[in-house]
């Protein structure tokens, strides 16, 4: 059993009845376009309670009153993944409405979904390359996951910092990061955007991609 929960356990029956759930709705282009329409609500909402919060906080509210929509001045993260899935859906309807057996649709790469689209010329391609982190990983956790070179550059500090508390003269001054590592900051750390932060870098970037589904929709109702 590996430690597996027989509840745990998806009963064949099931995966047979998912399987056929899938395959008979991948071809259906209104299917896609109607769970693209509904990411893109609830993107909307959270992104209009970072707005509420975000005019708030800027108007100089006493901060009692503002610390409890300090977490709504973070929704933008979710909202952005949100948007991101919305314009994969939108992409991959517009894509299954011109070809019902597409292949090769079954990624998050919104800059291949837009080509495969025939609209790789007309979306912003670096809009959509910023967004797609969003699905990933920036909507979801603090950090990315780490580059080869950020763990053996962490491997390296780490050492250092265990060599230095061995010695009876450590100072903290001496734990310092070593000069030319790679080392993870708090949120953004080898591919920070200025969207990336809550505020109106944010706001702005969400109003693009909301453009780009706005232009994707306009295509799939030719």
């Amino acid at each position: 059993m590996n430690g597996e929960k027989e509840s745990d356990r998806l009963d064949p029956r099931d995966m047979v009845a998912l399987l056929y759930r899938y395959e008979s709705t991948r071809e259906d282009h209104r299917q896609w376009q109607q769970d693209a329409q509904l990411q893109c609500r609830a993107a909307e909402h959270l992104m209009a309670a970072n707005l509420r919060a975000f005019d708030a906080l800027t108007d100089g509210m006493p901060m009692e009153t503002a610390a409890p929509l300090l977490i709504d001045l973070q929704l933008h993260r979710p909202a952005l993944m949100l948007a991101a899935y919305s314009v994969e859906l939108m992409l991959k309807s517009l894509i299954v409405k011109k070809d019902p057996k597409a292949t090769g649709i079954e990624i998050h790469d919104l800059n291949k979904l837009s080509e495969i689209a025939g609209m790789q010329s007309t979306l912003d391609q670096d809009v959509l390359s910023n967004l797609k982190q969003f699905a990933i990983w920036k909507g979801r956790y603090s950090t990315s996951k780490p580059t080869k070179k950020m763990l053996s550059d962490l491997k390296k500090q780490a050492e250092h910092v265990e060599k230095v508390l061995s010695s009876d003269k450590a100072k903290f001054r001496d734990i310092r990061p070593l000069p030319g590592l790679q080392l993870p900051t708090a949120l953004h750390d080898h591919s920070a955007k200025a969207e990336d932060g809550s505020g109106s870098a944010s706001i702005n970037f969400f109003n693009q991609a909301m453009g780009i589904y706005r232009m994707i929709f306009q295509e799939w109702r030719k």
